[in-house]
């Protein structure tokens, strides 16, 4: 997917309390790299990939950064998955 990424993307950067989080964002609607999957699934419109790094030193650690991967069958934008995956985690 990322390889030759043709879709959308999105990033934010947040600083708090002396750390600071880079979020970001890639969606894609060309979904034949899932396969099968794509036919199987006749509603899927897009896939995603959220990355979030935290870091407070100068480079992050491998334990502060996270990969996320979501297929939806809404077709959002990357800004609109980000803030999706981000309010889903503040309700828990």
């Amino acid at each position: 997917m990322l390889q030759k990424h043709d879709g959308d993307s999105y990033s934010t950067q947040e600083k708090s309390r002396g750390r600071q989080e880079t979020r970001l964002a890639v969606t894609n609607t060309d979904l034949s790299v899932l396969g099968d999957l794509g036919f199987d699934w006749a509603e899927l419109k897009t896939m995603g990939i959220v990355v979030s790094i935290k870091q407070e030193g100068t480079v992050a650690k491998e334990s502060e950064v996270s990969v996320r991967y979501y297929i939806n069958s809404k077709n959002l934008s990357a800004k609109e998955l980000l803030n999706a995956t981000r309010s889903h985690w503040l309700v828990e």
